[in-house]
């Protein structure tokens, strides 16, 4: 339990990665991208209607007294946005993880279905149980909701576009790569990333230090101006005690969130409960 505990932490980088904003810009070569970058994001802010997948692989290593457990997980998930942000918003997601522990591995499967009443989830193919948005079962999914639409803490900073590369590609889109120091990335998740590694105090976990390296994010912006793709690649480590016992943990990320069918109506049908 501890250990899939400390996987949905990491698993947070990601989500606030792909959430940034940009506000600021540059004097120098790395205004280009930040440019490009910027005028790419409002314009993809601006769909009513998404579609979007995205596949997260996380390559785990704890090791506790000597003692070293490996860890994978592959999750993927398409997801459909209808009126995005607007009081008839609908949402549908369909999710699958796959876990493997040394070498054991168990899959799982999530549906859920969003209107402005209700939540609408079904695990592993079972019948739908629906949630009032008001209830206290609902709030993960509304803080998730939060998250997703307040980016005012999730930045990129001039200093983070500094050497960044701009490559054309033969379809006459562009990609943006760019490589963040562990503090440059701390500054733009460190807060989230500490309110949820507060959690870990409750399965026994203390005095919990992390940093990252290796940083590596790259987007693709088509023809049309729009993102269609931003990928991620890093380094976590950890280290902590957990009920007395030191312990560390190294952790492979990569991530690839795409957007499909830009500009196309998107049609959402709600479970009939």
């Amino acid at each position: 339990m501890k250990k899939i505990r400390i996987l949905a932490i990491v698993l947070i980088i990601p989500l606030v990665l792909s959430l940034a904003a940009c506000k600021t810009a540059t004097k120098d070569k790395a205004e280009t991208a930040y440019e490009s970058y910027k005028t790419a994001l409002k314009k993809t802010n601006g769909l009513s209607d998404v579609t979007s997948s995205q596949k997260v692989v996380v390559d785990m290593s704890i090791s506790v007294q000597g003692v070293n457990v490996t860890m994978k997980t592959i999750s993927t998930t398409g997801s459909k946005i209808k009126n995005l942000l607007k009081p008839d918003m609908l949402m549908e997601v369909h999710q699958t993880q796959t876990v493997e522990v040394m070498g054991s591995a168990q899959t799982s499967k999530i549906d859920m279905f969003l209107d402005k009443d209700n939540v609408y989830v079904s695990q592993d193919n079972d019948p739908y149980i629906v949630l009032s948005r008001g209830s206290e079962e609902a709030k993960p999914v509304n803080d998730a909701l939060e998250s997703l639409t307040d980016t005012s803490g999730y930045e990129f900073t001039k200093d983070m576009f500094k050497g960044a590369k701009i490559t054309p590609e033969k379809d006459g889109s562009r990609k943006i790569e760019l490589t963040l120091t562990n503090a440059q990335l701390l500054k733009l998740v460190g807060d989230n990333i500490d309110a949820s590694l507060a959690a870990l105090d409750e399965l026994g976990a203390k005095d919990v230090k992390y940093d990252f390296s290796d940083v590596n994010v790259s987007l693709t912006i088509d023809p049309d101006g729009y993102i269609t793709e931003m990928m991620v690649d890093c380094i976590m480590n950890m280290d902590m005690t957990i009920e007395g016992q030191k312990a560390t943990s190294k952790n492979h990320l990569t991530t690839s969130t795409k957007n499909i069918d830009i500009g196309k109506a998107v049609n959402i049908t709600i479970p009939d409960v």
